[in-house]
């Protein structure tokens, strides 16, 4: 995972913060997306089946609409992975009765197993890839979502 940092890099002090950011995020991605390839996951995969494991535990129909809202990410987007996702036998789709455009989720037992594996790949790979800010995890989490929640629409 260990990578030479690039020039612009270097030059402390005069990077935007968001320049750094965006390098970060992109690292991030390219190194989660490695650490969940043997699953055959994509973290977005991952993610929409880790909320619905988590929404489907608390015993309420879990749609489309309601892991859009939870995940915070695009309703077509979501209608997409979950076709994905059925189609790879983590997760069943059938209609509601109390709305026929809806469909009802339900996460498949072989959904779960390989959710919990997921689970644990993620939770090994972000306690490694941000050993780094070990020290000051708590406070930079704090601040990554003040930023978030100023932007809030």
């Amino acid at each position: 995972m260990k990578k030479k940092a690039t020039n612009i890099t270097k030059k402390a002090g005069n990077v935007p913060t968001g320049f750094t950011l965006w390098l970060v995020c992109n690292l991030w991605q390219r190194e989660l997306r490695k650490a969940l390839q043997p699953l055959d996951l994509t973290h977005a995969q991952y993610i929409l089946l880790n909320a619905a494991c988590d929404l489907g535990s608390e015993k309420t129909d879990i749609t489309q609409v309601i892991l859009a809202n939870a995940t915070g990410t695009d309703k077509m987007m979501v209608s997409k992975i979950l076709r994905t996702l059925e189609g790879k036998k983590l997760l069943k789709r059938a209609g509601l009765k109390t709305d026929n455009r809806a469909k009802s989720i339900t996460v498949t037992a072989r959904g779960m197993e390989l959710c919990q594996k997921a689970s644990e790949v993620v939770d090994s790979f972000e306690k490694t890839f941000f050993t780094p800010a070990a020290k000051n995890l708590k406070s930079f989490q704090k601040s990554l979502g003040k930023i978030l929640r100023n932007y809030d629409e």
